[in-house]
């Protein structure tokens, strides 16, 4: 895994837009359609907002989700508002990328075996391989809704419904893409920024294991970029 520290959260941000940016225009230029798969977390709003302002051929793209919690799309705690207030709104119908978002307002465990339908169709019966996948890390080690220690509980699906661990806010039900689905990218970035953070990366980069999620989702197609700001790797 390579890492990029870059000066500010600011900097850090508008160069993970500019790899999404370049990893399509190069997907687009020997296939019809490009695909990104969306995390959510405050850490990504300043990406989508950039990524509103490029000009690209949006319409080309297809957009996943890494994780959803158990809400409505309307709720303030779904990642799908927080993608579409900070970078979908802005296209009229036909103009922006398709968008296959978790039905976060079903029951987890239907919302989990659609999503899993959407995935292999999407895939022609088999899981898709995604241009860029967006991770985040929690400071508690988690990556989209996958908990360290906890690996077992998604090893051989590719969607998974998780109850969160006690004390982990907001405390309602997550569907998640597990390393299974994760790893079938071409291009796998990873973003941590803020100083709460530090120790988090220092002993995901020092304990390289299974208990980490992030160290178990491997690039099967390419390379996998971890990018933070200055305080983020305050301890490497």
């Amino acid at each position: 895994m390579d890492t990029v520290i870059k000066s500010t959260a600011t900097e850090a941000a508008g160069y993970v837009a500019n790899l999404i940016a370049e990893q399509i225009r190069q997907a687009l230029e020997s296939r019809p359609r490009a695909s990104l798969v969306l995390a959510g977390g405050s850490t990504f709003k300043p990406v989508y907002r950039q990524l509103s302002e490029m000009t690209l051929p949006w319409s080309r793209l297809d957009l996943f989700f890494g994780d959803e919690r158990n809400v409505p799309p309307d709720h303030e705690w779904s990642n799908y508002r927080m993608v579409r207030e900070n970078w979908l709104s802005r296209y009229q119908a036909g103009e922006g990328p398709t968008v296959y978002r978790i039905a976060g307002e079903l029951p987890a465990e239907t919302a989990a075996k659609k999503y899993s339908e959407v995935l292999r169709n999407y895939g022609e019966n088999k899981l898709p391989v995604y241009d860029v996948v967006l991770l985040g890390i929690g400071s508690d080690g988690h990556t989209a809704s996958l908990f360290p220690n906890r690996l077992e509980e998604v090893i051989a699906k590719r969607v998974e419904v998780i109850n969160v661990p006690a004390g982990q806010p907001p405390e309602v039900e997550r569907i998640t893409l597990t390393p299974l689905a994760l790893s079938r990218s071409r291009l796998i970035v990873i973003t941590a920024t803020g100083g709460e953070k530090a120790e988090i990366v220092f002993q995901i980069q020092r304990y390289p294991e299974a208990r980490y999620p992030i160290n178990v989702i491997e690039c099967s197609y390419g390379r996998k970029i971890l990018v933070l700001d200055r305080e983020a790797a305050g301890r490497l």
